[in-house]
């Protein structure tokens, strides 16, 4: 079953929608190895390293933040932000820790804790 991907289309897009057709995922499951002749790993293969793995989505995010520069402009903003609010929390605290102190920081550090949580899950995108 050989498909041509059009122009500015996702080859992942056109897989989906071959597998979403009965007629068409028919065919592909009968031109499909079968399960005794996949690859299997072997135990004298060598494993990959860390770094090996990681490379590529290294260079994947490297890539990805050099094509949206406001992006990464938008995300050392926020936080720088959030630094200069968590040092302003703790400026004049000198040391102090007492329930009051730490009661009267409470809200502003949940704050703090779910701005960063949720540019966590924004930068995974």
């Amino acid at each position: 079953c050989k498909v041509k991907v059009p122009p500015l289309t996702s080859a992942a897009e056109v897989l989906l929608d071959l597998v979403d057709d009965p007629a068409t995922r028919s065919i592909l499951v009968s031109q499909s190895a079968p399960a005794t002749t996949r690859v299997s790993h072997d135990e004298d293969e060598p494993q990959l390293s860390t770094r090996s793995r990681f490379r590529p989505l290294l260079t994947r995010a490297w890539l990805n933040n050099a094509r949206a520069p406001a992006a990464t402009v938008a995300a050392v903003g926020r936080s720088v932000t959030m630094a200069l609010l968590v040092g302003a929390l703790y400026s004049g605290s000198r040391g102090t820790s007492t329930q009051t102190a730490v009661s009267d920081r409470t809200g502003a550090l949940f704050f703090v804790l779910v701005n960063q949580a949720f540019s966590a899950m924004a930068s995974l995108r």
